[in-house]
């Protein structure tokens, strides 16, 4: 199967359908990886977050008084780092992830002679695919 960049048209490569819907699956499991890692980590911050005000809540009002709290602006930026910045981040993913399901079930409901991949795949391709693998036929 030829393989061919969707902006330029060029030929990549030619490479067995088999191996290309195992590398794409490979592909999609890395990216299911990385949303799960992203969501973990929205979850912990979320639990620190909330841990922090409970604590500051139980404390005594004179000691509220003396103890240092970051202003609610610091506060409004830490969440924009850690949490909306990476639900963007997990939205993208998703898309990509997606795109991948698309073709995947393009490539097993008939098998092309050709397939025309978006750049954004083709640059996620490139670790997996060496150059021994790129011209079999």
């Amino acid at each position: 199967m030829d393989l061919r960049d969707s902006l330029h048209h060029e030929l990549i490569g030619q490479m067995d359908s088999s191996l290309i819907i195992n590398h794409l699956l490979a592909l999609l499991r890395l990216k299911q990886d990385e949303v799960n890692l992203l969501k973990d980590k929205i979850i912990k911050y979320e639990q620190k977050s909330r841990a922090e005000d409970v604590f500051y809540q139980s404390l005594s009002p004179i000691r509220k008084l003396f103890t240092s709290r970051p202003p609610t602006h610091h506060r409004a930026v830490e969440y924009l780092v850690n949490v909306k910045d990476r639900m963007k981040k997990i939205e993208r993913l998703n898309e990509q992830a997606s795109e991948l399901r698309m073709l995947l079930l393009k490539l097993e409901e008939n098998s092309p002679k050709e397939l025309i991949l978006p750049p954004s795949i083709l640059e996620d391709l490139r670790p997996f695919l060496s150059k021994k693998e790129m011209f079999q036929s």
